[in-house]
Order: structure tokens, then sequence, then C-alpha cells
């Protein structure tokens, strides 16, 4: 019988496609990763997606030599080309955009199971294959058009090593060179394509590092001349950092390595409940490859074969999350993709030398990891969630769904604006506003560059604008509504009126807010006037009618002051001293610090102490 064991294949094994039933395995690998994501959003463009696309749609700079809308990188083919080619396609059909996304990690799926296939057998490199894919963080490779900078870069690495894996240096270094013009982190395939197994002798191999040296040394110099001449620079004073060591390589190294490994098994950079049980799962799946290599001699002699395939993948890991480091603190997953590709390679050597059917156990606890990874929001969360990182899957969503509601009620009321239009902003949820470009995501979605976005403090003294966009938490979709600017204005000139302790005229201004007010779904905004007139209400000495807009308000939101303060003070005023307690700590969690509740406090505290 022949040996087949893939530690001991030398020669290409790969089969035809169609006859193949593991490159079909490879290939459906993609598959959780898409049905993990629906529901979401996908394709919404968001954030710098609006400076790439007024860059090039707006303004028609199709000029290589720049950001391409980023003042931070040059990256021309994943900047400049993909939205040249994708743009109207991103704004019109944004599932399309992600379709075409799915299917690019499934050639990469592919392509990295053909280059393994020529020495190993079809479920090793399939289990490999898969790695890159079966992760939370590839979500967003899917989701964002702006992850075509690491999707981009991935796909031609792996086409580089797949056309080094057959020696044909030509079209592998055209590859490596686009990878590198999708994203610096290019510069691992570079390192690493010399050295994968495979390559060649000696001579061989020298001849493949001339030539990918080459290339990086060309695309090297070409970056730093156009960073020089558009005056690109890293955000967030990070090349400061970077260059003046002011954070070390091994605590930029380590913290790398320790959220890429997490990412990699699905896990966000912040503890979640279950990783302690999942973690156990990993450590007792360790413990059982050190046990066959402690107790087989054939395990041991199977890992001398397999250790370049290993040692390969550990180097690739680590060179991938070295690159990461240059951004440290600003974690975000979709950067450990990259890095995915070694660490499968060589979890898969390590493990699959052991014994064969660990394989199955490592794709098996990657899939629990993954499925156990939140599906998409269905709603837009208040406050963002809390994974340690600035930008992941859930973080993504949120923002996308914000784009999509906006973009979709103002489309819906105003499909053209009057050039120089202003659009107010209110009541966004907290860490959007990222989401918006500056100015950019309205002047895309109306293809005008003189619209403007103006917050409340700007509409409050100016208030020509068309119409203000307040968040409603709410409701259910579209969670924004549209507030008219005459009505805003009444209630403005209210709030002016408390200030002075006019209730009568206060209570009248609301009145006028109410009836200019066009939009039923506007919960906030009509929730605020019922607050106010709640205020008005109690200081005029209708405690009834306060009571009434008060819980008329707190339907809307919890997080009305007035309101709530008119409930605790009735419940004071009512001998209901522990209710009145109760509402005002409520109170002080929502706004820590208000004077009048504080007040208020007090004077309840020493209510109860004489109290029998």
């Amino acid at each position: 019988m022949p040996d087949t064991h893939p530690a001991r294949l030398n020669c290409d094994l790969t089969p035809p496609y169609g006859r193949d039933p593991w490159a079909w395995v490879s290939a459906t690998s993609v598959l959780p990763l898409v049905i993990h994501s629906l529901g979401a959003p996908l394709g919404e463009p968001v954030a710098e997606d609006f400076d790439f696309l007024r860059h090039v749609l707006l303004l028609g700079q199709h000029s290589l030599a720049d950001g391409g809308g980023s003042n931070a990188f040059w990256r021309p083919l994943a900047h400049q080309v993909y939205y040249l080619a994708f743009g109207p396609l991103i704004l019109a059909h944004p599932r399309v955009v992600a379709t075409i996304h799915a299917a690019l990690l499934t050639t990469c799926a592919l392509l990295l199971y053909r280059l393994l296939r020529r020495a190993w057998t079809g479920p090793w490199a399939a289990a490999a294959a898969s790695f890159p894919l079966l992760a939370e963080s590839t979500r967003t490779l899917i989701s964002w058009p702006s992850h075509f900078v690491d999707l981009g870069s991935l796909l031609f690495a792996i086409i580089a090593l797949h056309e080094a894996s057959r020696r044909r240096i030509v079209t592998s270094q055209l590859s490596l060179l686009a990878s590198l013009l999708c994203k610096e982190t290019g510069v691992v395939a570079a390192a690493m394509i010399p050295l994968m197994p495979g390559t060649g002798q000696a001579g061989l191999r020298t001849r493949w590092a001339l030539a990918t040296a080459t290339v990086t040394a060309l695309w090297a110099v070409a970056y730093f001349l156009v960073r020089d001449h558009a005056g690109l620079a890293l955000p967030h004073n990070l090349e400061r950092g970077l260059w003046t060591l002011e954070v070390s390589p091994a605590v930029r190294l380590g913290w790398a390595l320790q959220n890429s490994v997490r990412a990699i098994v699905s896990l966000p950079a912040a503890r979640v409940p279950w990783e302690g049980a999942y973690g156990l799962a990993w450590f007792a799946l360790g413990l059982s490859v050190l046990a066959c290599y402690g107790t087989s001699g054939r395990a041991r002699a199977r890992l001398q074969r397999a250790r370049p395939w290993a040692t390969w993948g550990v180097w690739w890991f680590i060179l991938a999350s070295a690159a990461i480091g240059v951004v440290y603190p600003m974690w975000a997953p979709n950067r450990s993709v990259l890095g995915a590709v070694g660490l499968g390679v060589a979890v898969v050597a390590f493990a699959g030398a052991a014994h064969p059917g660990l394989l199955v156990a490592i794709v098996a606890l990657r899939i629990v990891g993954f499925a156990l990874s939140p599906g998409p929001s269905r709603h837009i969360a208040v406050e963002p969630p809390q994974t340690g990182a600035f930008m992941d899957f859930e973080r993504l969503v949120r923002l996308q769904r914000l784009m999509a509601d906006i973009r979709g009620t103002l489309r819906a009321r105003f499909p053209t604006l009057p050039p120089g239009s202003r659009v107010g902003q209110n009541f966004l949820p907290p860490g959007t506003m990222y989401a918006f470009g500056g100015s950019h995501a309205l002047q895309v979605w109306y293809r005008d560059s003189t619209l403007r976005w103006v917050t409340f403090d700007e509409y409050s003294s100016d208030p020509d604008v068309q119409t203000i966009v307040q968040f409603q938490p709410h409701q259910s979709s579209p969670m924004v509504a549209l507030v008219d600017p005459p009505a805003m204005q009444a209630l403005l000139r209210g709030n002016a009126r408390i200030a002075r302790k006019q209730w009568s005229g206060a209570v009248d201004e609301f009145a006028t807010a109410e009836s200019l007010q066009s939009d039923p779904r506007a919960g906030v905004f009509l929730g605020t006037i019922a607050s106010r007139r709640a205020l008005c209400l109690k200081m005029l000495g209708d405690r009834k009618g306060a009571v009434r807009e008060a819980l008329r308000a707190l339907t809307v939101s919890r997080y009305y002051f007035d309101a709530r303060y008119v409930l605790a003070n009735e419940a004071f005023e009512g001998g209901r001293l522990s209710e009145a307690r109760t509402r005002l700590d409520t109170l002080l969690r929502v706004a820590p610090g208000d004077s009048n509740a504080l007040n208020l406090l007090e004077r309840v505290r020493k209510a109860q102490t004489r109290s029998p």
C-alpha cells in the first residue's frame, strides 16, 4: 500500500477541481461567514468610504499619486481603482458589493487550498484553507467596502504564493505588487515567498529573494515619494510613537499576537462570559497534541517531516502580527486575517502530524467559537458595544444601520436638496460621528459637494437648515425621524422662557412646537416637549397635568431628566418617600451631579430620618 501521509508527500497531489471534493469543502467554508452576517446592512458605505467616494465621484480626482481621499495611506489599488470601479454600485446596490467580497474570499480559500494540496492531502489542505474564513473578525471583510484594503491584500498575497508554488515568477511578483498596492502588510508575503517550502533549492530561493526584494523596494520608493508629495501622515500621532518607541516593540508585538489569536478563534479583545470554557477546550486539545507526541514515535517522526510548513506558518503569523503592532493600541480584528493564513498552516501541520483526528476537533472548536460570536443586531444600540476594539463587526453594523436609516429617511422626504443646503443632527448615539466622514456622507448621497451637516449648537444660533435628523432609540427601523426646523425653533424659544421662569409662555411655545412638527415618528422631540411641559406645569401648580406629561415623556426615553424630577418631586410632596428616593437614585444614575436632584434627595433623606 502506498504511503500517503501528508508529512511524507513531496510530489504534486493536486487533482482537477471538479474531481476534488475537498476543494469544494474549502470553498463552502465561506458559507458560515455569510450566514452569520445575514440581517446586517451588508456593503452599506460608512466612514472612510465617503472620503474615497467623494474623491472619485464628486471631485473627479483620478490621480494615483495621492491618498485617493485618505490623508494617511497610499493604497491606490484599494482606494482609487476600487472606488472608481465599484463606487456607483456601492451606493446603488451595496449588497451586490458584499456578494463580490464573499466571492473573493471564496477564491482566497480555493487558492490557498490548491497551494497546500501540492504537499498535503485534501483534509489537511482544507482545514488550513478555512482558517482565515471561519472567524468572527473576517465578517467585516464582506460587509464593509473600505475593508477591501485587507481583502485585496490577502487575495493578491495568496495568489502570489500560489504562483510561487508553481514557480511562475512573473505572475507571482505582479500579484505581490498588487498586494502591496492594496495595503502595506503585503510585505509579509514578500518576506515569506522565498522561504516557502517547495520553492526550490538555495539557488532558486536566492532568485526568488532578489525578485521579491526588488518589487518591494520599488514599491517602497514609490510609497514614500507619493507620501511626501501628497503630505500623507498616520493619524493619532502614531508615527511619533513608532519612531520614538514610546511603546517598546516587545509590547507592541505581544499586544498584536494576543489579540490576533483571540480574533482568529472568534474571541473579542474584551473578555466574554463563555471564553473560560472555550479556552479550556483549546487547552485540552493542546494537551492531546502533546500527549500524542509524548507517546508515539511515529507522530514525532511525522512532525519532523511537517516541520518546514509549521515553521513557515509560525514566522508568517509573527511577521503579520508585527505589522499590526505599528498601529498600537487601536485594535481592529480584521487586521488578523492575513496572519490567520500562517497560523492555520502551522496549527494544521503541528496537530495533523500528531493525529489526523485532531484536525476535526480544531475545525469543530473554531465553528463553535464562531457560532457563539454575536450575530448582527436588528437595532441601533444607544451605546457602542464594549468589545475592546476600535472597530469590529458589531460596531460596524451599528454604524451601517444608522447610515442606512438616515439615508433612506432623508431621501424619502427630500429626493433632492438645493445646493448649499444644511442638515442638522440631533440626539445621535455616542460614538457615531465617525460614520459620517464629516459632511462627506451627505455630499455623496446627494452628489453635491456644497451640502453640510450642522450640529445642534450651529442651528440653534443659525436656524437656516432644511431639516434636522434625530435618532429614535425606542422605535423600529428606521430608527431616525426628521424634525421640522420651525418646530425646533419653537422648542428652543420655550427653553429660553423656562430659563427666565416664564412658565406660561413656555407652555405656549411648546404647544406651537408640537403643532409645527409634521413627522409623528419624532418621538424624542415630542418626548422632550412633554418633559419640559411637565416641569412648567409643576411650577404652575398643575400637579396632575405635570405627572401626565412626565409619564408620557418617559415612555419615549429614560433620559428625560425634567420628567424624572417632576415624578420624584410629586412622590415627595405626596409623602411617598421610598418612591421619591428610588426615582432620584435612578435619575442620578442617568444624570450624575444634577444639582436639583441632589437637593431634593437631601430633603428626602431628612424626611426619612424624621419619619417614625
